[in-house]
């Protein structure tokens, strides 16, 4: 499994004794770092992903599709697809739109602080689905979840 925006590998640990193997990657990590069945390395993804094609049987992007520009967007979708065996599964999550307003105003009145809103480059979800299938993925799940305001998306590869 490949884990984009990996923070400090909780997904990898969550999934514990059931992962076979994981990679991680994410900007803000200091310098690599290990697990017991995984590896976390600073970078970005897609110009620090593993440059190997067909590598993963499973590509995570949770939270992070909000982060990309709209011009990366077409080659973020590429390169994931290219990381997937064939009958592997792409799971992301993103944010409804509303999210984005809903920081701004805690972020106004001091409810919150320390958000990274103004990296988030809005979106419309509807937008997912084609992005994706564009780059060769069949969507097999997208359902919305936490009242609305997340969705998750499963894409698989097509077998060759």
């Amino acid at each position: 499994m490949f884990d984009i925006g990996c923070h400090d590998g909780a997904l990898f640990r969550a999934l514990g004794p059931a992962l076979r193997e994981g990679v991680g990657l994410d900007p803000d990590l200091a310098g690599p770092l290990a697990g017991p069945n995984y590896s976390l390395y600073p970078g970005w993804f897609p110009a620090d992903a593993p440059a190997e094609s067909e590598a993963f049987d499973a590509v995570c992007a949770l939270a992070v599709l909000e982060h990309v520009e709209a011009p990366q967007r077409d080659d973020f979708a590429a390169a994931i697809a290219k990381l997937l065996v064939p009958g592997g599964d792409a799971i992301l999550t993103v944010p409804a739109p509303a999210v984005d307003r809903m920081l701004d105003v805690m972020m106004r009145i001091r409810v919150i602080d320390g958000m990274e809103a103004e990296q988030h480059h809005g979106f419309a979800v509807s937008d997912v689905q084609p992005l994706f299938e564009t780059a060769g993925l069949v969507l097999d799940r997208h359902e919305a979840f936490q009242f609305g305001l997340n969705n998750l998306f499963v894409f698989h590869k097509p077998a060759q």
